[in-house]
């Protein structure tokens, strides 16, 4: 649940916004003010409710000016999120310079609002360094647990990356029991405590299994859905702490998951040869355009290939797309995450997943050898040179 306060001075204005933060369940206005908060009566109101978000009616007024930059000095996550009747040019950027995040006008649209409020969640957090890829299935079964297991795994193994791997599939996900391990805590609790995450909480949450991170699915399935807000705190915390964040996401990504599509560097389909499958990840890929994710951050994954299978050309003309990473049809695969020196020497699905790994983690293949002259030698030369190597 996402905590705010609304500050203005033209009443009108500010009932309609509170209006529009009441069609969403996952919003709740701690407190309503037709005015300014002095300063120290605006310190008082930060540190009782420490909210995320604050509404300030922006415009001619001074004070919105005065109390966004107070925000900023003394709550800096807390996001603030403009809103105006009408804005001139040089109003918006005397509100972004005073720390005002974005700006909302009128009619408060509910679409619009959504992505306001999150581009503002996103622009008031820390600085991120880390990159979160996301992977879904075409259809159940396709291996899109496998290889993004895999794939983490790699990171951090070989690479040397700090990963952490997110079982994103509250009802159904596997992730314990191929990794062999048990938690106590899970992903259901992240997302319910990612507006409360610090140094102290964070810790006691992920599971630690094959030199990974791991926030694991709920032993019992979730039974509530979770917001987007959840979803973008959490990756926004989890991307200050890690270089690379791998979400594996169920078959039908939910409202409070598109957060994770939307804002993944990468979001990979995994497909498998069959008609069935590819069928699907055209409808996936349709599915992640139309919820907003660019067609260039949209990747497909080949997985479960062989040589008795159709040529990639004729993969990508009914894709309609390029396929760019490929993984071998390997049996070994499974049986390699839940043994651990199975996972750790490799099978050759796991070989792949390493390449896989190295494009993601930015790392140059390392040079072939240099070819080795071969000059033929005759006579005593010869003679001496093969009694000195078998000497």
């Amino acid at each position: 649940m996402l905590s705010a306060l609304i500050f203005g001075c033209s009443r009108p204005l500010v009932t309609s916004l509170q209006q529009a933060c009441t069609g969403f369940e996952d919003l709740y206005v701690y407190k309503m003010m037709c005015n300014y908060p002095r300063s120290y009566e605006l310190l008082q109101l930060l540190n009782v409710f420490t909210p995320e978000l604050v509404f300030l009616e922006v415009g001619p007024s001074s004070e919105a000016l005065r109390a966004a930059a107070e925000i900023r000095l003394h709550s800096p996550k807390t996001a603030v999120v403009g809103f105006a009747q009408r804005l001139d040019q040089q109003q918006l950027t005397d509100a972004t310079d005073a720390g005002v995040c974005d700006v909302l006008q009128t009619p408060f649209d509910f679409e619009d609002f959504q992505q306001t409020v999150a581009r503002a969640l996103d622009r008031s957090s820390e600085e991120k360094t880390g990159e979160v890829y996301a992977f879904l299935p075409a259809k159940a079964g396709s291996g899109s647990t496998t290889t993004a297991l895999h794939l983490a795994g790699s990171l951090a193994n070989e690479y040397k990356q700090k990963a952490l791997l997110i079982e994103a599939d509250l009802r159904s996900g596997p992730m314990a029991f191929l990794l062999n391990v048990a938690h106590g805590l899970s992903v259901a609790d992240a997302l319910e405590n990612a507006s409360r995450l610090n140094d102290e909480v964070w810790p006691k949450l992920p599971a630690q299994a094959q030199g990974l991170d791991v926030l694991l699915a709920p032993q019992r399935s979730a039974a509530v859905g979770y917001s987007r807000w959840n979803y973008q705190l959490l990756l926004s915390y989890a991307q200050r702490r890690y270089k690379q964040v791998i979400v594996d996401l169920p078959e039908m990504v939910d409202e409070g998951a598109e957060a994770v599509v939307t804002g993944a560097r990468t979001v990979f389909v995994v497909s498998t040869p069959e008609a069935s499958s590819l069928f699907l990840a055209r409808k996936r890929v349709a599915e992640l355009q139309s919820r907003g994710v660019w067609d260039t951050r949209i990747r497909i994954v080949l997985n479960r290939y062989t040589a008795k299978d159709a040529k990639i050309e004729e993969i990508e003309g009914i894709l309609e797309r390029r396929v760019p990473v490929v993984l071998p049809e390997d049996s070994d695969a499974g049986r390699a995450t839940i043994d651990p020196e199975r996972f750790n020497r490799g099978s050759v699905f796991r070989k792949s997943c390493s390449a896989f790994a190295r494009l993601v983690a930015g790392v140059e293949a390392p040079s072939p050898p240099p070819p080795v002259e071969v000059v033929r030698q005759t006579g005593w030369r010869a003679l001496f040179q093969r009694a000195f190597q078998h000497s």
